[in-house]
C-alpha cells in the first residue's frame, strides 16, 4: 500500500471515497495497479474501479504493445424488462463510437441507433423505452451532464455501466466521474420509475 501513498492516483480516490462516503479497497492482484470504490451510495450498491487494457497498435514492424487505462463506474439496478440502451459520443458510423463498441459489445447493436444532440449516439433494443424515457427526464438529464460524458454510458443486464478511458488523477477527472455516478443513478431512477408505470398500466 505503501507505494499508493505518493501517487496521484490514491490522492483522487481518497477525495472520490470522501464524495461518496464509501471506504477505498486496494487490489490484491497486480494488474489492477488502483484503489477501488464500493458500497451504497444514495440507496445502491456502486462500483468505481480503474484498470488497464493492453493492445497491439501499429503494423508490421512498428507493431508494438500500447497499454490504456480505464475507469468504469457501476450501479446495480432493476432491469426487469432487460432493456438494453447505451449512449456515448461520436455519430452513428464514426470510428470513435465503432472502437468503444468493440470493447463492451459482442453482438450487432445498431439496430435502434440514432443521433443524439448532434454528436451522440443512442443505441437501444427498444424504441418505445427509449423515447418513453426520453420525454420522462433522460433528455434534460443528459442536456445538464452531456459535456463531462465522455465515454459509453450503458446498460448491462441489471448494472448501469459508464466507462472512459482515463485514470483518476486528476482533479477535472474525479469531478467528471462523480457527475458520471450521479447520472447513472439518475438514469437508474427514471428506468426503474418506467418499468413500474408500464408494469401497473399492462
Amino acid at each position: 500500500m505503501l507505494k499508493y501513498l505518493r501517487d496521484p492516483i490514491l490522492r483522487q480516490y481518497t477525495d472520490l471515497a470522501k464524495f461518496l462516503q464509501l471506504p477505498i479497497l486496494f487490489a490484491n492482484t497486480e494488474w489492477l495497479q488502483a484503489p477501488s470504490i464500493e458500497g451504497q451510495y444514495r440507496g445502491r450498491h456502486i462500483r468505481v474501479f480503474s484498470f488497464y487494457v493492453s493492445k497491439l497498435v501499429g503494423s508490421r514492424e512498428h507493431r508494438r504493445m500500447k497499454t490504456y487505462a480505464y475507469t468504469s463506474v457501476f450501479v446495480q439496478f432493476n432491469n426487469f424488462y432487460k432493456y438494453q440502451l447505451s449512449v456515448s459520443p461520436g455519430r452513428p458510423g464514426q470510428k470513435i463510437l465503432r472502437k468503444l463498441k468493440s470493447l463492451f459489445f459482442e453482438d450487432d447493436t445498431d439496430s435502434g441507433e440514432r443521433l443524439l444532440f448532434d454528436n451522440y449516439t443512442l443505441s437501444t433494443n427498444d424504441n418505445y423505452f427509449a423515447d418513453s424515457i426520453l420525454e420522462n427526464g433522460l433528455q434534460d438529464l443528459l442536456l445538464t451532464h452531456i459535456k463531462s460524458l465522455r465515454g459509453m454510458m450503458r446498460i448491462e443486464n441489471d448494472i448501469i455501466v459508464y466507462t472512459e478511458r482515463v485514470m483518476i488523477d486528476r482533479d477535472e477527472t474525479r469531478e467528471r466521474i462523480e457527475e458520471m455516478t450521479d447520472l447513472a443513478v439518475e438514469l437508474a431512477e427514471i428506468i426503474e420509475d418506467f418499468t413500474e408505470s408500464h408494469r401497473a398500466g399492462a
